[in-house]
């Protein structure tokens, strides 16, 4: 029989060995996201503000053109100017959480505003993997969710989309201007 001794010291607790998780949120201030998520619910805003901004801009140029009210069209371009500004707070937001993820504060964040610098952040935000159990800012998120894969796979579909469908023209031209050059000689 094994007999317990009072005067043992207590066994500690193992904080880190608790698979403590949460469930984020698409719209939240605070809270982590993992890279696949971050893709995911940025595509989730840009779709959301930029599409209403540029409806609100193409309305405002086409009153403008149509020469209705000045001031009307005039409204409608600074709601979409103010549209899209919101957009971008919000997604300043999405990078604090990311950077949360990485165990970095949110005013890393800032460094969007700084040319040259942000490209490297982003690239940062995409590459780098979070933290693994709890950090700083709080416990692991919860396994992406289908809707997530999904989401983020169409984001990065959109984006080589959109890189190709400028690229490939832009070569284009520059291949029918070298043969013109060429040609000329």
């Amino acid at each position: 029989m094994h007999e317990v001794n009072p005067y043992e010291s207590p066994s500690s607790i193992d904080l880190d060995s608790n698979d403590e998780r949460y469930r984020p949120q698409i719209i939240a201030l605070s809270g982590r996201i993992g890279r696949l998520r971050y893709v995911g619910y940025a595509m989730a805003y840009y779709l959301l503000f930029v599409t209403t901004a540029g409806v609100l801009v193409g309305l405002a140029t086409s009153l403008r053109a149509q020469d209705m009210s000045d001031l009307f069209s005039g409204g409608v371009l600074i709601v979409g100017v103010l549209i899209y500004l919101f957009g971008f707070i919000v997604y300043l937001f999405l990078v604090r959480r990311r950077l949360n993820d990485l165990n970095r504060s949110g005013w890393f964040a800032l460094f969007f505003l700084v040319p040259l610098i942000n490209v490297f952040l982003g690239f940062y935000l995409l590459l780098w993997p979070g933290t693994n159990g709890r950090n700083n800012y709080g416990p692991a998120p919860m396994k992406n969710s289908s809707g997530v894969i999904i989401g983020a796979t169409f984001g990065m579909i959109a984006f080589v989309g959109v890189i190709g469908a400028v690229a490939i023209p832009a070569y284009q031209a520059y291949i029918e201007r070298a043969t013109a050059v060429q040609t000329d000689d």
